[in-house]
């Protein structure tokens, strides 16, 4: 399981979505780039998991979800 949580346009998402692969997740984050025309700059692993970067207003963070 991968949990996602993300910051559009400085909010942060209210709703941790979940999700059952890593394809599907970013499957997910696809969807929100197209509607909010929004283009990833940088990509991160860290100890919390996986964040991609627009800008300071733009953030997604991946986490594996231990069972």
């Amino acid at each position: 399981m991968y949990s996602v949580d993300y910051i559009i346009n400085g909010e942060l998402s209210s709703k941790t979505k979940r999700f059952s692969s890593l394809k599907v997740a970013y499957r997910y984050i696809s969807s929100l780039l197209n509607t909010y025309s929004i283009q990833i700059q940088e990509e991160y692993d860290g100890i919390n998991g996986h964040e991609l970067v627009s800008d300071n207003d733009n953030r997604f963070f991946i986490n594996l979800m231990s069972n």
